[in-house]
């Protein structure tokens, strides 16, 4: 998936089919990805799917997160205090 829009329907949908493979115990992958790390729509949909990631992994979300984006951004300094990859 490739969640680059805010629209709501289309973020549920996205949503419900990550839900379902972390109940169906599969691994998913969040690759968060922006240059200056304040990207808006990205920003909101990092937060939705990281949510969704904790409340099936608590201790261990952090594992399966990945941030791509400008050495001293907003997102890198999350990014680094989380111990995302």
């Amino acid at each position: 998936l490739c969640a680059d829009t805010i629209d709501n329907d289309l973020s549920k949908a996205y949503l419900s089919s990550v839900e379902k493979e972390l109940n169906e115990k599969r691994r998913v992958l969040l690759i968060i990805v922006t240059k200056s790390g304040t990207t808006t729509e990205t920003i909101i949909n990092g937060a939705l799917f990281l949510d969704c990631l904790k409340k099936h992994k608590p201790s261990l979300y952090h594992e399966d997160v990945v941030i791509i984006t400008d050495a001293g951004s907003p997102l890198e300094k999350i990014a680094v205090r989380e111990k995302f990859s």
